[in-house]
């Protein structure tokens, strides 16, 4: 059987010449570093994994508008681009 994380711990602890609320408060605190290390990694991947749903979500959007258009989708030209031709345009029938 593996010993605990608060056994392991306590094994460093009286290594180190900690005893009785030395030792104690030493456990703790490694405790809780433990403890946030393992917080921020559950966050880390919660982050990750909501951000994979993004891009899910993302790529669903495109092929279901990719299938609703066709795979190539008209660019609509820029407002300057169309002002430009029609100037073009008006300067050619005058």
């Amino acid at each position: 059987m593996l010993p605990t994380s608060a056994q392991q711990l306590k094994e460093v602890g009286t290594f180190l010449s900690l005893e009785n609320t030395d030792l104690l408060n030493f456990i703790r605190e490694q405790q809780k570093l433990e403890r946030q290390e393992r917080d921020k990694e559950k966050e880390r991947q919660r982050k990750e994994r909501a951000l994979d749903e993004k891009r899910k979500k993302r790529k669903s959007k495109k092929t279901r508008k990719e299938h609703l258009y066709g795979k190539k989708q008209r660019e609509r030209p820029s407002y300057n681009k169309v002002r430009k031709r029609q100037k073009i345009n008006k300067d050619n029938t005058n």
